[in-house]
């Protein structure tokens, strides 16, 4: 019975991420590719910066 749980709770948590992930794409902005060079030109792009940054696992 404790296997069948913890199976069942893995899935709810995969669809919940899935689901979060596609929420996330939606109301990410659309920038073009001049928007995006013009950012870049202000603050630079990830890749300048040192790996400072944190991997969420959705």
């Amino acid at each position: 019975m404790e296997t069948l749980a913890a199976e069942i709770r893995e899935e709810v948590r995969t669809v919940v991420r899935e689901e979060l992930s596609r929420f996330l794409m939606e109301i990410k902005p659309y920038v073009t590719d001049t928007e995006q060079k013009n950012i870049e030109s202000k603050i630079g792009s990830p890749n300048d910066y040192d790996n400072d940054f944190v991997e969420v696992d959705l």
